[in-house]
């Protein structure tokens, strides 16, 4: 089936099933929510709205986080950017009730909380800028979920499901990094693990005590991704000097791999070429997007021709049994790529010496034929850059939510030609 699909891949288009128009810019991707037959996608806007829409494109609700500045404040602020919404929101059933939460951080400082039908149930006055998500998780084990968010007061906040502060942890720069909470039952713990702008990944409990800290050299907004090695749980991180640092459960760095550009967010953890283990994906501003191994060797790259920052998506979006890797890029398009990459020869052994070829020249065999190398399945342009995607299960397949920076969300999805 899967040698059926690949052959028969070029019959097929990635084509746009709708848009919706937010007559705002965009800086982030939507949040998917799906329950049943129900579906909503969630986003905000440059303008400070919070906007939902069902499966087929149509507005179900808005809710304004847009504060009122007085004339002394208008003189100080970007008009333009003041009330944006910068990061993606976060869909989640935080309180336990059975229906889901949306929360939505804005530039303004304020994190709301509303309901399912864009009512506010509570909001919490962070003090100063929110660029990256909250993370929904039992930072204490006692069972019940709290919110972790970072923000420009150079603090990392924890609340409570009702949005009551737990406590503020206090460092040296603004937490533009989404937090990662990871359970470690062995050693009867958890720990919140950040970034900041300062280059320090910071590891904590949930009584503020540091576990460890790490100089990466860099800021960090991306945000940490975990893994299960064998003995321990390792954290993958990205910097703004263009390094992907894992890290162990205890501090401890275990390897590096460098890319040519700044990592501004995470890497995706999937089994990406069926070979039974996990493999990284992640994005660069050197226009490249890395598949790499959990031992820090690289296993393929694909290049655009302008940044490539967002964090992939993986999915088996033709229905093969092989995962695609889809991600966008600042040079206005949508990628979706075969998981497994694809050997590229730089020179035909054999043949080399009496035909020009690039890369080596020779003809005995001296080098490696060629590498592996990203491969594009399906390509759609766009109408400005790509800021974020994510995927929507759809009555015909799985589809790609695509924001652009000009205000745009269009659907994608596989379609015959």
């Amino acid at each position: 089936m899967a040698l059926f699909g690949s052959l028969f891949a070029h019959d097929r288009v990635l084509a746009p099933a709708w848009t919706y128009e937010t007559k705002s810019g965009l800086l982030s991707g939507a949040a998917v929510y799906v329950n049943g037959a129900a579906r909503a996608i969630i986003f905000g806007t440059r303008d400070g709205r919070v906007v939902c829409l069902d499966e087929q494109g149509r507005e179900r609700w808005s809710f304004s986080t847009a504060q009122k500045l007085d004339a002394t404040a208008s003189w100080f602020v970007d008009e333009t950017r003041v009330h944006a919404i910068v990061a993606t929101p976060v869909i989640d059933d935080v309180d336990a009730d059975g229906k889901p939460e949306v929360l939505v951080g804005s530039e303004e400082g304020i994190l709301y909380c509303l309901d399912s039908s864009g009512r506010l149930k509570w909001k919490h006055d962070c003090g100063g800028d929110i660029r990256a998500s909250p993370c929904v998780a039992d930072i204490d084990g006692d069972g019940h979920k709290e919110v972790v968010i970072g923000s420009g007061n150079n603090r990392l906040t924890a609340l409570s499901a009702a949005g009551k502060k737990l406590f503020e942890f206090q460092v040296r720069a603004s937490v533009h990094s989404t937090p990662s909470v990871i359970p470690l039952p062995k050693r009867r713990t958890t720990l919140i693990i950040f970034g900041d702008d300062s280059g320090t990944l910071t590891a904590i409990n949930a009584a503020q005590e540091v576990a460890w800290r790490i100089d990466l050299k860099a800021p960090i907004t991306a945000a940490p991704v975990s893994f299960s090695d064998p003995e321990e749980e390792r954290i993958v991180v990205g910097t703004h000097a263009g390094a992907v640092v894992c890290v162990s459960e205890h501090g401890e760095i275990v390897w590096e791999y460098r890319t040519g550009g700044s990592v501004y967010s995470a890497a995706a953890f999937a089994d990406i070429n069926g070979d039974g283990k996990g493999e990284l994906v992640i994005g660069s501003c050197d226009d490249q997007v890395h598949a790499i191994g959990i031992d820090g060797k690289r296993l393929w790259t694909f290049a655009a021709d302008f940044w490539m920052p967002m964090t992939p998506l993986t999915a088996d979006l033709d229905g093969d049994g092989s995962i695609e890797v889809i991600t966008g890029s600042y040079d206005h398009a949508l990628y979706v790529l075969d998981g497994a990459g694809a050997y590229m020869m730089d020179y035909v052994p054999g043949i080399a010496g009496i035909v020009n070829q690039a890369g080596h020249y020779g003809s005995v065999l001296t080098a490696d034929v060629g590498e592996q190398s990203g491969k594009a399945r399906w390509t759609a342009k766009l109408s400005d850059m790509v800021v974020g995607a994510t995927l929507l299960p759809t009555a015909n397949g799985i589809g790609v939510v695509a924001s652009t920076k000009d205000g745009k969300i269009t659907l994608f999805s596989l379609r015959n030609a």
